[in-house]
């Protein structure tokens, strides 16, 4: 097949051929591998094809005459439509792609600088820069290295070629994909450390980003948007400013659905403390956790938590709290849809990842936790409030110093209203666990009895599941609360009895365990690890095997992060072990060797993990 190509003295008959044929061919060939290779062999001749011409300096008509075949083949149409070349190139995670950008790029080495820096290269890097951006977009990371390994030692081997690479691709079409390729550029000058060439060319890159990508009225591409952080880490304050923010809150104004993303991307990939700009982007961000489009409000959220990761000053963050708290209140019209309510809760949710620090971050947290009362208090339907009391959790979690007392005042009361049914309850017990810990807890005494008296209705009705997942929940802060001096032990004797009752298991059943779902069984959890480190003396044989086997069921559950946290947890009790002794072997069985055995508390009867030596 490559010989009837060459016959033809330019290539350019043979290499029309081939890309018809490619044309013509029906997409769905491309599910049959074998089909898929076979015509990608033609592709391969045509770069055999352009190697050749680029050898013998053939004329720069036909050198545009491959790249602009190739080009059509793999760049999408602006019908939306996907190209069959795209496919080809795409499958086995890229490889195809990878395969002919090697080819380029060693044919590249092949010739001297003063050929690469001549009017020809131009082709040349147009045809790397859609394969690069092939590359990017579907092969691994592995392979994604390869490729820039390959690049980079191009570029080291002819110092200025890189600058020369830069200037030809701001100098074709704008185009997306160019981006790719000038990331790559820019990776490895930040490797090299040419910032001047960085610099001489940032201005026509960040015009290209915001022409092709920022006002793009098709939604870019993720790869496209993730390699143009290699440009956007060199952004300043004044380029930002003036540039980028005035963009941005246009393109979110005209086709927020196309620009969310990009905007997404660019706010985590800058290097740059956005306090100054956050309640101008937080406005942007914030109308559209509110809108029709499901997709639309989640990346809204992930949006508003790149902005807060990027604020070190509380006042910004929470002057965006304040917004979303109005907008959940009405100050954008009512919010009748219960999507919507919770889209701007969870909203409120990822401002909690914000990037403040020291008693800044324990006095914002105090601010937002007491704005949820209000909201709270008017709030009736159950799904809407329980999701909204999961993200106080997530704020009262961050209070290292003190719980508000207007927080504490209203858990209290919070229990007793006619809307607190049992999953609010133990969402409630929940943001419970994580506001009182460390300095906190002795806040938590007021709590005392109510937390008994969870405890004891779970055990009167021990076959309902949600009393029992209150219980277990109220049961780990007990359990905290009991290690005060200021509590008197006779005041949990009660406590004690119920949950190590080994007659008359209360949170160990299989039969609870089987129907608890994640959340529930790390609270399980919880319990086992503090019996186990805080109350081992007040375990025998028996109560301490009942726990044992809730802590493997929770390490065989189903969910990845729940059994990685049960695996966190068993590592933890076995350090603290101090004592290693033989295991007895039972009666009648022979072992295979020496096997000696661990147990969680030293001096304590534990959970025995055999290992062989």
């Amino acid at each position: 097949m490559s010989a009837n190509y060459r016959q033809d003295g330019s290539g350019h008959a043979g290499l029309c051929g081939c890309v018809n044929a490619h044309k013509d061919a029906h997409v769905g060939h491309t599910a049959d591998r074998w089909y898929t290779w076979r015509r990608f062999i033609n592709i391969s001749v045509c770069f055999d094809i352009e190697r050749e011409m680029l050898a013998k300096n053939s004329t720069v008509a036909s050198e545009q005459a491959v790249s602009s075949e190739l080009r059509s083949l793999i760049v999408t149409p602006s019908d939306g439509e996907q190209p069959a070349g795209r496919a080809l190139l795409s499958v086995r995670g890229g490889r195809p792609a990878q395969a002919l950008l090697g080819r380029v790029t060693r044919a590249c080495h092949q010739r001297s600088m003063q050929a690469l820096l001549s009017h020809s290269t131009k082709i040349s890097v147009d045809v790397q820069s859609l394969l690069v951006a092939e590359v990017v977009g579907g092969a691994k990371i592995t392979a994604q290295k390869s490729s820039l390994k390959n690049l980079s030692h191009l570029w080291k081997e002819n110092p200025g070629l890189v600058d020369q690479y830069i200037s030809t691709l701001l100098s074709l079409d704008q185009s997306p994909t160019t981006l790719a390729m000038l990331g790559m550029c820019l990776d490895f000058c930040t490797a090299q450390k040419e910032k001047a060439t960085i610099e001489k060319h940032k201005s026509a890159m960040l015009d290209l980003y915001i022409k092709s990508v920022l006002m793009s009225k098709t939604k870019p591409q993720q790869h496209i948007l993730e390699k143009s952080g290699s440009l956007l880490r060199h952004v300043t304050h004044s380029e930002f400013k003036e540039l980028l923010l005035p963009t941005l809150q246009k393109t979110m104004l005209r086709s927020p659905e196309n620009a969310i993303q990009a905007v997404s991307c660019l706010l985590s990939a800058v290097t740059l403390d956005l306090s100054q700009y956050a309640m101008d982007i937080g406005k942007a961000i914030a109308s559209q956790l509110k809108a029709n489009n499901a997709q639309l409000m989640e990346d809204a959220v992930q949006a508003m938590q790149n902005v807060v990761q990027q604020c070190s000053d509380p006042s910004a963050v929470q002057d965006i709290v304040k917004h979303l708290f109005s907008i959940l209140g009405g100050s954008e019209g009512k919010l009748t849809v219960v999507a919507q309510k919770m889209s701007v809760l969870s909203g409120i949710a990822s401002c909690s990842h914000h990037a403040v620090s020291g008693t800044s971050s324990q006095t914002l947290s105090s601010a937002v936790t007491v704005m949820f009362i209000p909201y709270l208090q008017q709030e009736v339907h159950e799904g809407t409030l329980v999701h909204a009391v999961s993200v106080l959790s997530q704020w009262s979690s961050r209070l290292t110093v003190e719980v508000p007392s207007a927080l504490l005042d209203w858990l209290k009361k919070a229990f007793t209203l006619k809307t607190s049914t049992s999953l609010v309850r133990h969402a409630y017990l929940q943001a419970m666990l994580g506001a009182f810990k460390g300095d906190t807890l002795a806040q938590a005494s007021d709590l005392v009895p109510l937390l008994l008296q969870t405890v004891e209705k779970a055990a009167a009705q021990n076959s309902q599941y949600a009393l029992l997942a209150e219980g277990v929940a109220a049961s780990v802060l007990l359990s905290r609360l009991t290690l005060l001096e200021i509590q008197t032990e006779a005041k949990f004797s009660n406590f004690w009895n119920l949950i190590l009752d080994e007659k008359k298991p209360l949170f160990t059943t299989e039969k609870f365990l089987s129907q608890a779902n994640d959340e529930t069984l790390l609270t399980v959890l919880l319990l086992c690890e503090r019996l186990f480190l805080d109350h081992a003396h007040r375990l025998n044989t028996s109560k301490s095997q009942m726990y044992h086997h809730a802590t493997v069921a929770v390490l065989l559950s189903r969910s990845w992060r729940v059994r990685k946290r049960a695996q966190q947890t068993i590592r933890k009790l076995l350090s603290f072990s101090g004592r290693i002794r033989s295991c007895p072997r039972p009666p009648g069985r022979t072992p295979r060797g020496h096997q000696r055995t661990q147990s969680f508390a030293a001096g304590r009867p534990g959970i025995r993990v055999r290992r062989a030596d």
